[in-house]
């Protein structure tokens, strides 16, 4: 009989001023979050990245700058993608909202973002 094993990760509790630290912390550079987006209250799970060469990364261009809107500025990995292959029109750079965030994992870990 083939039985397949369900992998557990490590649960890690973090606050809120923690969640940088925990995206920028090397060797990876990808992560999945989960975050509610300001608008529409709706749950989202991302695979993302901070490190990227987008001239508007920190915001030049945009009109406003996403820190003072207490926004990170990421790229989706899967909608990066599917523009690369013509599946999709816009870039996949995006701003999430860092209060906005309460799981990520990144090495195999979950970092769970208590209040």
């Amino acid at each position: 009989m083939n039985e397949t094993k369900k992998v557990i990760n490590p649960i890690v509790e973090i606050y809120q001023d923690e969640i940088m630290s925990v995206l920028n912390n090397k060797p990876s550079q990808y992560a999945t979050v989960t975050f509610t987006k300001r608008g529409n209250g709706q749950v989202r799970v991302m695979n993302l990245t901070l490190r990227y060469s987008n001239p508007d990364y920190k915001g030049v261009g945009m009109g406003y700058n996403p820190e003072d809107k207490g926004l990170i500025r990421v790229k989706d990995t899967q909608a990066h993608k599917e523009y690369l292959n013509g599946k999709a029109k816009k870039d996949g750079y995006k701003c999430i909202p860092l209060d906005g965030i309460t799981q990520i994992t990144k090495f195999g870990i979950d970092y769970i973002v208590i209040s």
